[in-house]
């Protein structure tokens, strides 16, 4: 699970270092670089739950396997795509992939090791899949700067291919026999639908403006989706989502955890490497190593955070680490910052989000019963791909218009709409700590027995 977890996440940063060079090669805007960022996440976000359903009812092994397979396939046509358009659609078949993968695997675990052990569990988990985080800038940056882009998607096969041989031979067959046989394909449309709808206003207002036409139709369009996915989820008796899940307080304390790291964290790698080549004229290489105190600490306070949780829970190491990002984020909000305190602000930014990983899985896991691990580790991923979806879209809406309003030299005004986007999200982040410790003093109740699961 950790292998093929490493290589989704290797996914995630070695294409944050290839977008200048994709922006050059294939003479792409802004907002379609965001795409090829969002084409992924959103499918990752719409697939979750579903991938969830599908390995509780047939088989999370079978399906896991099934999703290796689409994602490393995806990848080997993304190096080879010839257009930027061709680029984002094999990067959203990518994200179908990597739902399965991400969903599915946490269910296994959650079903391979009784709750005394998953904190430690996870921790190991999350650190192994941390170390794709740690280790694609470095690797991203050089294979750019020596050979293509197209290379970064070539280096993820390796890993997925091993996965799915050690699953094959070692893992054991487990599926939630109470599951429904039916899927929800009307939340599946409806919530679609929404997830797109929002995403695509945030990216493409900028352009459009928001009082326009076009903008007040996708608005339009998203609210109705998002309306009519609660009420068909309320209704049906198979829900694609159960929202009773969030009435536990501990369950929603997580996914708002969930979604403000995902928020923060894909602002901060999509602009970060942009800022350091385009505004402070580093190469590739150098932006790959300029991102490690982010990664690196993320990835070894990750390993960490399963002996925290043993002694001191879950509530004050999400909340905490939250906060810390926000103390990060803020520092890096500052008008064109020396390099070196940039750098000791990624390591906070690092350090925070290690803290809070583990024990926001832990959390959410914990809440469920564990035949109904698959449902819950498809909501809890589906909020964290929602934010890895709108941290860079809501952050490149507040870049934009602060670029716009700016004058002066190309890396100036990019400074600007930097200090925009970077304070958007520590507010953010600050808010989301404070709403995490208040949910965290509420009882949760039994296990979300309370909640209607089915």
């Amino acid at each position: 699970m950790s292998l093929a977890l490493l290589s989704i996440n290797l996914d995630f940063t070695v294409v944050n270092l290839g977008l200048a060079d994709m922006q050059r090669d294939l003479g792409t805007s802004l907002s379609e670089l965001q795409w090829v960022i969002n084409g992924y996440t959103l499918a990752l976000a719409g697939a979750v739950v579903v991938a969830g359903r599908l390995g509780d009812t047939f088989g999370r092994k079978r399906v896991y396997l099934a999703g290796l397979i689409t994602f490393t396939a995806a990848a080997i046509a993304a190096a080879l795509a010839p257009s930027v358009g061709v680029l984002i659609a094999t990067r959203a078949v990518q994200g179908l992939g990597a739902a399965t993968v991400y969903t599915v695997s946490l269910a296994i675990l959650g079903n391979a090791f009784p709750p005394e052990e998953r904190g430690r569990a996870l921790g190991v988990w999350t650190a192994v899949a941390a170390l794709g985080l740690a280790a694609g800038p470095l690797v991203g940056g050089a294979v750019v700067e020596t050979g293509s882009w197209r290379w970064i998607f070539v280096l993820l096969v390796p890993f997925a291919a091993a996965s799915a041989v050690i699953t094959a031979v070692k893992v054991r067959e487990s599926r939630d026999e109470d599951a429904p046989r039916s899927l929800d394909l009307r939340g599946v449309i409806t919530s679609t639908i929404a997830l797109v709808a929002f995403a695509a206003l945030l990216i493409e207002s900028g352009d459009w403006g928001l009082i326009s036409l076009r903008s007040a139709a996708l608005a339009a369009i998203a609210v109705a989706s998002a309306v009519v996915f609660v009420l068909v989820e309320r209704r049906t008796k198979a829900p694609l989502l159960d929202l009773g899940l969030f009435r536990n307080p501990r369950f929603l304390g997580a996914s708002v955890t969930s979604f403000v790291l995902a928020f923060v964290a894909w602002a901060a790698l999509f602009f970060l490497p942009l800022d350091f080549e385009t505004a402070r004229g580093y190469s590739t290489l150098t932006s790959g190593l300029l991102l490690l105190p982010c990664t690196v600490t993320w990835a070894l306070v990750s390993l960490a955070a399963g002996r925290v949780v043993a002694r001191a829970g879950t509530r004050l190491p999400m909340a905490a680490g939250i906060g810390l990002a926000a103390v990060g984020l803020a520092v890096l909000a500052l008008h064109a910052p020396p390099i070196g305190v940039v750098l000791v602000a990624l390591g906070v930014v690092g350090t925070g989000i290690g803290l809070s990983f583990a024990p926001m899985t832990k959390a959410a896991l914990d809440a469920v019963p564990a035949a109904h691990a698959g449902m819950a580790s498809g909501a809890l991923l589906m909020t964290r791909m929602i934010g890895a979806t709108f941290g860079p879209a809501a952050c490149g809406a507040a870049f934009r218009a602060a670029e716009e309003s700016a004058s002066g030299s190309v890396s100036s005004t990019f400074s600007t709409g930097l200090t925009a986007a970077m304070a958007l999200a520590a507010g953010l982040a600050a808010v989301g700590a404070c709403i995490v410790f208040v949910l965290g003093r509420k009882p949760s109740g039994d296990a979300v027995a309370a909640a209607s699961v089915p």
